[in-house]
């Protein structure tokens, strides 16, 4: 059973409940983003700034990518994952 953590206002970079490290183990990062963006956003790797050249800042973003995601789930994508989704504009 998951603890919650905290739900008061977003965060910088924290997770917000208990065991993210086993449900990273058991794949939820990759295969639940939208929650686990939410709740275990340090320990799936979610934390990020939008990065001014054009580079992935998740590790999963190549598969990510080739699931369909760049158009599913586009803001997060554009946000976390522009070079596999071909978003950075030619110089």
């Amino acid at each position: 059973m998951a603890i919650i953590m905290s739900l008061a206002g977003p965060s910088e970079c924290e997770d917000r409940l208990a065991g993210c490290d086993v449900w990273f183990d058991d794949g939820f990062c990759e295969n639940s983003t939208d929650l686990m963006s939410v709740f275990c956003r340090k320990t799936c790797g979610f934390c990020s700034t939008r990065p001014e050249v054009c580079l992935d800042v998740i590790s999963f973003c190549p598969q990510w990518a080739n699931s369909g995601l760049c158009i599913a789930s586009q803001e997060f994508m554009l946000a976390n994952c522009p070079k596999s989704c071909d978003f950075c504009k030619a110089s």
